[in-house]
């Protein structure tokens, strides 16, 4: 499965140490774009829908671990990269207690970590792309399928 981009991210900065440690990957040479975005939302010239043409979508922490990237990230196909700050590595994956994300993705918690972790070989790249895939059409693809996954979590709990 070739894609334009190894990894990328694109938007702001916030106050997130994470987010401007990945500003150290940016070597779009190697296929590894990192933009961030002004206050207006535009960046330097990578177009967003472009950018997720990407094997590895970063989902780095803004203001809370939990980010909108990470879903969006997996609904374009991608696999989602979450980047936590150290602290906050324990915090867990949407729905975990009822998906595994293992074949998908892990969390990583420095930059190192996630260089590490997009250096994969196509292969591990391929079947992480499949094990994506697979758990998007199962819990997320429409409405229903969204709605059953957050039955299934809250029956879960109760």
């Amino acid at each position: 499965m070739h894609r334009r981009w190894l990894a990328s991210f694109k938007g702001s900065r916030k106050s997130s140490v994470v987010r401007s440690a990945l500003a150290r990957l940016h070597a779009p040479d190697r296929g590894i774009v990192v933009e961030f975005t002004d206050v207006t939302g535009r960046g330097a010239g990578f177009n967003y829908c472009g950018l997720m043409n990407t094997s590895y979508g970063l989902a780095p922490a803004g203001r809370e671990p939990a980010t909108h990237r990470f879903l969006e990230v997996l609904s374009a196909g991608c696999i989602p990269v979450p980047a936590y700050e150290a602290r906050d590595r324990h915090v867990p994956l949407p729905f975990a207690g009822l998906i595994d994300w293992a074949p998908c993705t892990q969390i990583v918690t420095s930059v190192e970590d996630v260089a590490s972790f997009i250096d994969a070989s196509r292969r591990e790249t391929d079947q992480r792309l499949v094990a994506c895939k697979a758990i998007y059409e199962t819990h997320f693809a429409d409405k229903r399928r969204l709605g059953d996954t957050v039955l299934a979590a809250v029956g879960a709990v109760l």
